[in-house]
């Protein structure tokens, strides 16, 4: 008995170490967000008065300057088109890419996946003066086809993810649909989809992440005003407004918000992607 007492407790032990480690890592995560907030409602004296101290009064001004003057509802329009329609077509291709490295067998498909390992580690950077002379040539500068398009070097890094996924679905199964008279796009629509969904919310949820706060793609290419992305307009604000984090701390808070919504939709399959590989 005990031993039994002390087995009990030790996991009671272990369950508080567990859950004392989250709230640390949630306090981590989270504390940027509430220190971003508090000091938007501020006025500049508040600030100065205190950094961490809450606001006396809620002070909304800085959210009036920042859409009517500084206009941030429009290049967040600018940056959720971009990314929808970029993660669109990463998503896609990578699906279809994914589902071929992963169970169809073609010559050249080992060199064409090492390739596609080979690119994941090039820098970004490297490529940015050849992209602009190609997209300069192209007429795709000052254009959102061209920014989309150049989101495409992104694939590499989802189709590994996906890859990995889909070979875990049995063959049997679309050896059965197969049979059944399914073809490739119903094979995709009504086994890898479904099955893979885990994977696909993952690379989802980072694409997203990574699209819209991209910096130096739509800074290269985007050179008017009115298409600006909001990323790229906040760094224009920081330097505008220096003297003024209140104004600035506002414009980070407003411009996290469809990252939150879009972390808080899709979060499941983060769990689901996880408890999948645990299980394996």
């Amino acid at each position: 008995m005990k031993q039994k007492n002390k087995g009990h407790k030790s996991i009671k032990l272990s369950q508080i170490f567990i859950l004392a480690a989250f709230i640390i890592l949630a306090f981590t995560f989270l504390y940027p967000l509430y220190f971003m907030m508090i000091n938007s409602l501020k006025t500049q004296a508040d600030y100065m008065a205190g950094l961490f101290n809450l606001p006396e009064v809620w002070n909304f001004h800085n959210y009036k300057i920042i859409f009517t003057q500084f206009q941030i509802h429009l290049y967040m329009k600018n940056s959720l088109i971009i990314t929808f329609f970029s993660v669109v077509l990463q998503l896609t291709v990578s699906v279809f890419a994914s589902y071929a490295f992963a169970k169809i067998r073609f010559p050249g498909s080992r060199i064409a996946f090492l390739v596609l390992l080979v690119v994941m580690f090039i820098p970004g950077q490297i490529t940015m003066i050849p992209l602009y002379i190609l997209f300069a040539k192209l007429r795709l500068i000052n254009s959102f086809l061209g920014v989309v398009i150049a989101y495409a070097a992104g694939v590499p890094s989802v189709i590994m993810l996906m890859t990995a996924n889909f070979r875990s679905i049995p063959n049997e199964l679309i050896e059965a649909v197969n049979i059944d008279g399914g073809g490739y796009f119903y094979i995709i629509k009504n086994v890898i989809v479904p099955l893979g969904k885990p994977a696909i919310g993952i690379a989802l949820i980072f694409q997203i992440i990574g699209v819209y706060n991209n910096l130096f793609i739509p800074l290269i290419l985007l050179n008017k005003q009115e298409m600006k992305t909001v990323i790229v307009a906040l760094t224009s604000l920081v330097q505008t407004h220096s003297g003024n984090p209140p104004l600035q701390m506002t414009g980070l808070v407003i411009s996290s918000l469809p990252l939150l919504i879009s972390y808080l939709f899709f979060q499941r399959y983060i769990v689901q992607g996880l408890t999948v590989g645990s299980i394996k």
